[in-house]
């Protein structure tokens, strides 16, 4: 699912060998999309592979390849690689920082989308929009879309999904100090990741919870989740 600004960790002790392996992947990758006597959907192929390997490192070589991947969908009528251009397009601006366009991108992918039989994709990408608006501080689009997402995911029994948005609609809600209405969706959250067994998220939604309840002032159940196993 876009959050909150994307954090990348470098390590600064790698094994040149692995950046040497990851230089030939971009490379091979690249000969194959560019030679014009590929077939189309290997080109395609070989572009959806190569995202991984720049979009976050060096999203202007996203970008332009994006561009290569929508035309080369639009050339072949396949509406899904235009909507998987376009969603990339839409991560490599946002990563630039150039929230606008980041939607502007995706806004784009989800009408195309819309008109695919796959609902949940289409809930995928309403929040990922959802969570560039959130960046830039729109509450009531940012709500608007990841309630759109929620309905789909609870109609299609999405619950991981589900929980994910109750847990980023409590996060919106305490970026606005409506800290009642956050613990609110936390603990819906909270409860779908109980049942799913999600341990790492169950751990993540106790420290939103411990948060808000801080913010509460309720300093005797902060710190009672606090020193919880």
């Amino acid at each position: 699912m876009f959050t909150d600004r994307i954090i990348k960790i470098v390590f600064l002790f790698i094994f040149s060998t692995i950046n040497l392996v990851a230089q030939n992947t971009e490379k091979e990758l690249k000969l194959i999309w560019e030679n014009p006597k590929n077939a189309d959907s290997i080109r395609l192929k070989a572009i959806n592979e190569y995202y991984p390997e720049v979009v976050f490192s060096n999203p202007d070589k996203a970008l332009t390849v994006s561009n290569l991947h929508y035309s080369l969908a639009q050339k072949s009528n396949v509406a899904i690689e235009k909507v998987k251009a376009l969603k990339e397009r839409g991560k490599a601006y946002y990563v630039k920082g150039n929230t606008d366009k980041a939607i502007e991108s995706i806004k784009k992918a989800i009408v195309i989308q819309s008109t695919l039989n796959d609902d949940v994709s289409l809930a995928r990408l309403n929040s990922n929009l959802a969570n560039v608006y959130r960046e830039q501080n729109k509450f009531f689009e940012t709500v608007k879309y990841y309630n759109l997402s929620l309905k789909i995911f609870q109609d299609n029994k999405e619950e991981n999904a589900e929980a994910d948005i109750l847990n980023n609609l409590g996060l919106v809600y305490f970026d606005i100090n409506n800290n009642e209405l956050a613990l609110d969706y936390f603990n819906k959250a909270l409860t779908l990741y109980e049942k799913l067994n999600l341990q790492d998220k169950i751990g993540n939604i106790w420290l939103n919870i411990g948060s808000a309840y801080f913010e509460e002032k309720d300093n005797n159940k902060a710190k009672a989740i606090d020193e919880s196993p």
